[in-house]
C-alpha cells in the first residue's frame, strides 16, 4: 500500500471518528436539554454546585426565588446568589461537602423581595462522570403548611384553654366530663374501626350501626347523593328506617334534604310537628338528627357534599340527644366521610389492579397463541425451502441457492424470536411447568460449554469450565437449567470479542451455584437490574451483538420458578459474572419419581 493510499485511509477513518464524536455530542446535548426541561417543570427550586461552591446548574424556580436569571447565576459563587439574611443556610450549604449531613430539615429563607419563607431542604453528594464532586440541593417551600400547622396548634391551644377554664368554673361537673371522655374514647375506637373497613358495602352498614351505638339507639339512616338523578338515595336504614331503604329525597325535603340544602347539621326535637317533614313520615319518631358528609373534591382543600347520616329516637324515649352527643356525631360524620373516601379509593384501586392483571394475562395468552400460529407457517417455510434447495442443488444458479440460504437463515432467526416470545408469554401466563428429575449437574454444565463453543468465531476468545467436583447430583428441571446456562454462555460469547469465558459450579449447603464469568466489555453498575427487564439492551453494542433483550428476563424468571436466583456482578471494561443459585432438591422434601432420571446431556433447552 502506497503512502498516499495509507494517508487517505487514515483521513477517512479520522473523518468517520469525528462524525461519530459529533453524533455522540449531539445525542449528549439532546439528553441534557431533555433533562433540563424536565427539571425546569419541577416547582421546587433546585441547584447544583461544585466543591468550590460555584453554581453549575440552577432551574427556573431557583432563579425566580433569588431574583436573577439562570445565565447570571451559573458559574458564580453560590453565596452571592443568596440574600444576606440567609447566612445560616449558606453555612449549612458550605459545610455539607465535609459532613454530608443535612443540618436542618426546616430553615428560614428570605427571597430577593425580602419575603420570608420556611423551606425544607434536601442535599446530596454526587460524583459526575468527569470525577467532579457535586452537591445537589432541592428546596420545598412549606410556609403555608407551617402557617396551617401553627393555626391548628393555636386552635388546639385555644380549645385547651377553654376546657381548662370550664373545668375550673364547673368543679361540680365531673360526671359530665367523665361522660364526655367516654364519648371521645368511643369515637376514637369507632373511627379506627371504620378506617380499617375498605369494603364499601360492609362499611356503609357499619357507619349507621356505629352512629347509633354512640347515642344508644337502633334507628339510623344513610343517604348518598345520586348525581345522575339529582336526589338523595337512602342506601342503608336500620330500625324504623329499615323498610324504606332505597327511598329518594329531593333537595330541601325532610331532614336529610334540609341538611343537603343548608350544608349543616339539623336537630329536630319534635319531629311529628316539624313543618318540613314528609307526609308519610313515621309517626313514632320524636327526635331526628341529620349530619352532612363531605368528600374530597378534585382540589385538596375542596369539600363536596356527598350524603347525610342520621339517627333518631322514638316517642316516649326517656332521654334526648344532648349538644355534646350532637358534637360527637358531627366528629363521627367527619371520620365516616374519610372512611368512605378511603373505601372508594380502595375499590377503585382494586378494580384497576384486577383490570391490569386481566389485561396482562390476556396479553400473555394472546402472545402465546399468536406465537403458535406463527410457528406453523414458519416451520413450513423452513421445510419447503430446504426441500427446494436439495431438489434444485444442481438446477438453480449459485446465486439463487444463496438466496434460498438467506431465506432459511431469516426464517430460523424469526422462529428463534417467536420461541423466545413464547417462552416469556408462557411464564407470564403461568403455563410453564417445572419437571424435576435427578441428573448430574457437572455433565450438563460441560455439555452446555460444548454446545456454545462453536459460537466463538475467532481465535482470541477461549471458553472452558472450572468445576472441582467430578459429579454433583441434583433433583431439579434439567431442561430449564440448560436453557439458562446456554443463554448466559451465548451472551458471554457476544460480548467478549477477546478474552476468556469460564463456567464454574460448586455446592453451597443445600444449594448449588453456577457462574458464567467473562472478561468482556462489562456492564455499568446502574444497569445491573435493568438488563433483566423485558426487551432492554444496555447500549448500541447490544444491538450490534444481536438478541431480543428477552434472554436474561426469561433466565431470571426460570431461576425463580426453580426456587433460585440469578444475580449479576459487573463493571465496565472488567467483564461480567452471572451467578445462578438453585436448591439441590427442587421443592424441599420432593422426591424424584421412579424412572425420572435425567443425565442432562441429551435434553434440549
Amino acid at each position: 500500500m502506497s503512502d498516499s493510499t495509507h494517508e487517505d485511509s487514515l483521513r477517512r477513518e479520522l473523518e468517520e471518528a469525528r462524525a461519530r464524536v459529533r453524533a455522540l455530542e449531539a445525542e449528549h446535548d439532546e439528553t441534557r436539554a431533555l433533562l433540563d426541561a424536565v427539571v425546569n417543570t419541577i416547582p421546587s427550586p433546585v441547584y447544583v454546585k461544585d466543591r468550590e461552591h460555584r453554581l453549575v446548574y440552577v432551574n427556573e424556580a431557583y432563579a425566580g426565588l433569588v431574583g436573577r436569571t439562570r445565565a447570571e447565576l451559573v458559574g458564580r459563587p453560590a453565596r452571592e446568589s443568596l440574600p444576606a439574611e440567609n447566612e445560616s443556610i449558606r453555612a449549612h450549604d458550605e459545610a455539607f461537602f465535609e459532613t454530608a449531613e443535612n443540618f436542618a430539615e426546616e430553615e428560614r429563607f428570605v427571597d430577593h423581595a425580602g419575603d420570608a419563607h420556611i423551606i425544607s431542604t434536601q442535599r446530596a453528594l454526587y460524583d459526575d462522570p468527569g470525577g467532579r464532586a457535586l452537591q445537589i440541593c432541592a428546596m420545598r417551600d412549606i410556609t403555608r403548611e407551617r402557617v396551617r400547622l401553627n393555626e391548628a396548634l393555636s386552635l388546639l391551644d385555644g380549645i385547651d384553654e377553654v376546657i381548662s377554664a370550664r373545668s375550673r368554673e364547673l368543679s361540680r361537673a365531673n360526671d359530665l366530663l367523665r361522660k364526655q371522655n367516654e364519648y371521645l374514647g368511643a369515637l376514637h375506637e369507632t373511627g379506627l374501626g371504620l378506617l380499617r373497613q375498605l369494603e364499601p358495602e360492609s362499611l356503609l352498614s357499619a357507619l349507621v350501626a356505629r352512629a347509633g351505638q354512640l347515642v344508644d339507639t337502633a334507628h339510623g339512616f344513610l343517604y348518598l347523593l345520586d348525581e345522575p338523578s339529582g336526589t338523595l338515595r337512602r342506601t342503608i336504614g336500620t330500625g324504623r328506617f329499615e323498610e324504606a331503604a332505597g327511598a329518594q329525597l329531593a333537595r330541601g325535603v325532610d331532614v336529610a334534604g334540609a341538611v343537603w340544602a343548608r350544608g349543616d347539621t339539623i336537630v329536630v326535637d319534635d319531629y311529628p310537628n316539624w313543618p318540613e317533614r314528609i307526609e308519610d313520615a313515621d309517626p313514632s319518631l320524636q327526635v331526628v338528627v341529620g349530619l352532612p358528609m363531605f368528600h374530597r373534591g378534585r382540589e385538596k382543600s375542596a369539600q363536596v357534599f356527598g350524603g347525610v347520616i342520621g339517627v333518631a329516637l322514638e316517642r316516649g324515649s326517656a332521654r334526648a340527644i344532648s349538644p355534646d352527643e350532637v358534637a360527637l356525631l358531627e366528629r363521627f360524620a367527619q371520620l365516616a366521610s374519610i372512611a368512605l373516601d378511603n373505601a372508594k379509593l380502595y375499590a377503585a384501586a382494586e378494580d384497576a389492579r384486577i383490570a391490569a392483571e386481566r389485561a396482562n394475562k390476556a396479553k400473555s395468552v394472546f402472545l402465546a397463541n399468536m406465537s403458535h400460529e406463527l410457528r406453523t407457517p414458519l416451520n413450513a417455510i423452513l421445510g419447503f425451502t430446504e426441500l427446494v434447495r436439495r431438489k434444485s442443488f444442481r438446477l438453480l444458479p449459485q446465486r439463487q441457492l444463496a438466496n434460498l440460504g438467506k431465506v432459511t437463515r431469516s426464517a430460523e432467526h424469526l422462529l428463534g424470536l417467536i420461541n423466545t416470545i413464547l417462552d416469556i408469554a408462557k411464564i407470564e401466563a403461568g403455563r410453564t411447568e417445572v419437571r424435576p428429575a435427578s441428573f448430574d449437574l457437572v455433565a450438563l454444565a460441560r455439555d452446555c460449554v460444548r454446545i456454545t463453543q462453536p459460537l466463538i468465531t475467532g481465535d482470541e476468545t477461549v471458553m472452558t469450565w472450572d468445576i472441582a467436583e467430578e459429579s454433583i447430583e441434583v433433583f431439579t428441571d434439567a431442561v430449564k437449567i440448560k436453557q439458562i446456562l446456554i443463554n448466559l454462555l451465548s451472551n458471554a460469547v457476544r460480548f467478549t470479542p477477546a478474552g476468556v469465558i469460564v463456567l464454574a459450579a460448586w455446592r453451597e449447603d443445600e444449594h448449588v451455584s453456577l457462574a458464567v464469568v467473562d472478561t468482556g466489555i462489562g456492564i455499568a453498575e446502574d444497569m445491573h437490574e435493568r438488563v433483566f427487564d423485558e426487551f432492554h439492551q444496555v447500549d448500541t453494542r447490544s444491538l450490534e451483538a444481536g438478541g431480543t433483550g428477552l434472554g436474561l428476563t426469561i433466565s431470571r424468571r426460570l431461576a425463580g420458578l426453580l426456587g433460585g436466583t440469578l444475580t449479576l456482578v459487573s463493571a465496565l471494561g472488567e467483564g461480567s459474572t452471572f451467578t445462578l443459585r438453585v436448591p439441590i432438591r427442587y421443592g424441599g422434601d420432593a422426591r424424584a419419581p421412579a424412572g425420572a432420571e435425567a443425565t442432562g446431556g441429551d435434553e434440549t433447552p
